[in-house]
């Protein structure tokens, strides 16, 4: 019952949020469930939870296996040598940042004949954090356009944690700017359409600059234990 309410509790402040700056359509929210245990998992879908997203390949393979109702979303860096595992497999890929990387998930997918859906994480100067560097963005972004078997939904961002909500929505207008540049320059095959940005602590933030999808854990499950 108190992950319905904590549930029941983010739509809220979401519709709240849009409501507030005269937004119409509602993001799509995937519950992080990184050490959320598979009996926790397996309700998800029966409170309206459609899609989920894990940091550790080895953790979510074995929770595919037993939740295959779920859309399963790879949210955590992503090594060259599990790509393997999982193309095909995962509706989305938040976490592509090098041509390595993306010629490896091209292999993988054409090898089954499954395109995958990728987004591109950015790193917007925090050393410590992945993502594709912001001034090699548009010369990836073209080459990406060579590879059949990806295909580029969106934008990927993890502003640096500071416990103040508001301290996420310049790293959210950035990467909301640099996702319009893309769209406007058409430098893409295709437009962009999704941007994954807002977590626990500043997703109404996101909401506001347009976020498309939330990456929220904690909110929904309460704290974990940090043993990874």
């Amino acid at each position: 019952m108190e992950l319905v309410n904590r549930y029941l509790k983010i739509k809220s402040e979401i519709l709240d949020t849009m409501q507030k700056v005269g937004r119409k359509d509602f993001p799509l929210i995937v519950a992080v469930t990184k050490t959320v245990p598979v009996e926790i998992i397996q309700t998800l879908n029966s409170i309206g939870i459609t899609d989920v997203g894990e940091n550790y390949v080895q953790e979510m393979l074995g929770k595919m296996r037993v939740c295959n109702n779920l859309n399963w979303h790879f949210i955590g860096t992503l090594q060259k040598n599990k790509a393997k595992y999982i193309v095909g497999s995962v509706k989305l890929i938040h976490s592509l940042d090098s041509l390595q990387l993306a010629l490896e998930i091209n292999k993988r997918a054409e090898k089954i004949g499954k395109t995958q859906a990728v987004l591109i994480q950015i790193n917007q100067g925090e050393e410590s954090k992945g993502g594709l560097p912001k001034d090699e963005l548009e010369k990836f972004v073209f080459e990406l356009n060579n590879l059949a078997w990806i295909e580029l939904k969106g934008l990927m961002a993890i502003p640096p944690y500071t416990g103040n909500k508001e301290d996420s929505r310049n790293y959210f207008k950035e990467i909301k700017q640099i996702f319009d540049f893309l769209n406007k320059k058409g430098i893409y095959k295709h437009p962009l359409t999704e941007l994954s940005m807002g977590m626990s602590g500043d997703y109404t933030v996101a909401v506001e600059e347009g976020a498309t999808i939330l990456r929220i854990g904690t909110a929904m499950f309460g704290e974990r234990t940090k043993n990874k």
